[in-house]
C-alpha cells in the first residue's frame, strides 16, 4: 500500500515538472517570435486638412430610345478645295517706245576753221594738214572724202556699238573717212599731234583736192547718209597747190667782194 502511494507521488511530481518545462518553452518561443519593443504608430495630426474624396460623377439617366423619334444625321457636305482661278487672258504688252535714230539737227550753225588752199612741195606724195577747228554743237560728224587721197586719222576704226562716250571712226586709211563724237573728240582725232596725214594715191599730192563736210548730229553716228544733212556753209573744199619751185638749174655770174 505504501509502495502505491510513493509511485503516485512520483508520477505527480514528474507531471508538474513536465508542465513547468512546457510552459517555460512556450514563453521562450513567444519571446523569439514577437519583438520586445514594437515601433510606435504615429497618430494622425489634427492640423492636416481632412481628405475629402470627390463625389462620383452623376451619369445622366438613360433615355428610352424611340425608333420613331430618332432623326438621321444630315450628311456632311463635300467642300471642294479652294484653287485660285488661273486667268487665260494675256495682258496686252505695252509697246516700248522706239528709240529715235541719230539724225542731223535743225540748227547747223557751226564754226569751221580750215584753210581752203594748202601749198605743198610739188614732189611730195604725203603731207600733214594744218590744225582744224570745228565747234558750235555738242556732237559732230566729220565726212572727209577724195578720189585720189588717203586719209590717216591715227585712230583705229570703231563700230556703232562702242561704249557710250567713245568716238566713232570709219574708213581710216581710205579715201572716205568718217569721224563722229563730241567736238573735242573730233578735233583731237583730225589734228593728232602735228596734224592728220594725207597721202596721194598717185605720184604727187599737188593739184589734188579733198572735201570736208561737218554736220551737227543728235548723237554720234558714222552713217554716210547723214553727211548730206548739214549746211553748205559747213563744207570746205581744200586744194593742194604746188609751191613755186623748179628743178631747172640757172647759171649766172656771182660777184665776190674783196
Amino acid at each position: 500500500m505504501k509502495e502505491n502511494k510513493d509511485f503516485s507521488r512520483k508520477r505527480l511530481i514528474l507531471g508538474l515538472i513536465s508542465v513547468v518545462f512546457l510552459t517555460q518553452f512556450a514563453r521562450t518561443m513567444a519571446a523569439d517570435l514577437i519583438p520586445a519593443d514594437p515601433l510606435p504608430v504615429a497618430a494622425p495630426s489634427d492640423s492636416s486638412p481632412p481628405i475629402v474624396s470627390d463625389p462620383p460623377p452623376q451619369l445622366p439617366a438613360p433615355v428610352a430610345s424611340d425608333p420613331a423619334s430618332q432623326v438621321a444625321p444630315a450628311p456632311l457636305a463635300t467642300v471642294a478645295p479652294l484653287v485660285p482661278a488661273i486667268s487665260t487672258v494675256t495682258p496686252a504688252a505695252s509697246p516700248s517706245p522706239t528709240p529715235t535714230p541719230p539724225h542731223a539737227l535743225a540748227s547747223q550753225s557751226l564754226v569751221v576753221q580750215i584753210p581752203n588752199v594748202i601749198s605743198v612741195d610739188p614732189r611730195a606724195r604725203s603731207v600733214l594738214l594744218p590744225q582744224i577747228a570745228v565747234y558750235g554743237s555738242a556732237t559732230i560728224l566729220a565726212c572727209i572724202s577724195s578720189d585720189q587721197i588717203l586719209f590717216a586719222a591715227g585712230f583705229p576704226n570703231t563700230t556703232a556699238d562702242s561704249p557710250a562716250g567713245s568716238p566713232l571712226v570709219s574708213g581710216n586709211m581710205s579715201t572716205n573717212l568718217l569721224v563722229s563724237g563730241s567736238a573735242g573728240q573730233v578735233m583731237a582725232i583730225l589734228n593728232l599731234s602735228e596734224g592728220m596725214r594725207v597721202t596721194s594715191t598717185g605720184p604727187a599730192i599737188a593739184n589734188r583736192s579733198a572735201l570736208f563736210r561737218f554736220v551737227a548730229v543728235s548723237k554720234p553716228s558714222i552713217n554716210p547718209a547723214l553727211c548730206n544733212g548739214g549746211s553748205l556753209s559747213n563744207y570746205r573744199t581744200v586744194s593742194f597747190q604746188p609751191l613755186g619751185l623748179s628743178l631747172d638749174m640757172v647759171k649766172g655770174n656771182v660777184r665776190l667782194k674783196v
